[in-house]
C-alpha cells in the first residue's frame, strides 16, 4: 500500500517539475509556450479523385489559382496531391485553368 502511494507521489513531482522547467524557460522569454495537442487535430480527409471536381474546387481560388498549403492549412503530402489532382483536372477539361470571371 505504501509503496503505490510513494509512486503516485513520485509521478505528480515529476510533472511538477517539468511544469517548472517550462516556466523557467518561458520567464526570460516574450513568447508563450504552447502544449500541441495532436489528438484534437484529428481531420476526415476525403479521398482526392481528379474526376470529382466538386471537391476539388475547395481548394482553387476565385482566380483559379491553387490555394498555398499555409492558407488550407493541409499537410504537404495532402496538399501535393491535391495540387496534382486539380492540375489532372485541369488537363483533361474537367477544371477550368482560369475563372470565367
Amino acid at each position: 500500500m505504501s509503496n503505490e502511494i510513494n509512486d503516485m507521489v513520485n509521478k505528480n513531482t515529476d510533472k511538477d517539475a517539468d511544469n517548472n522547467k517550462a516556466a523557467d524557460r518561458a520567464e526570460g522569454a516574450n513568447f508563450a509556450i504552447r502544449e500541441h495537442s495532436h489528438e484534437n487535430r484529428k481531420r476526415e480527409f476525403h479521398e482526392i479523385d481528379y474526376k470529382d471536381a466538386r471537391n476539388l474546387y475547395r481548394y482553387v481560388s476565385e482566380k483559379g489559382k491553387i490555394i498555398p498549403s499555409r492558407v488550407s492549412n493541409l499537410p504537404i503530402k495532402r496538399q501535393r496531391e491535391i495540387a496534382k489532382a486539380i492540375k489532372r483536372a485541369r488537363i483533361i477539361a474537367i477544371m477550368p485553368f482560369v475563372s470565367d470571371r
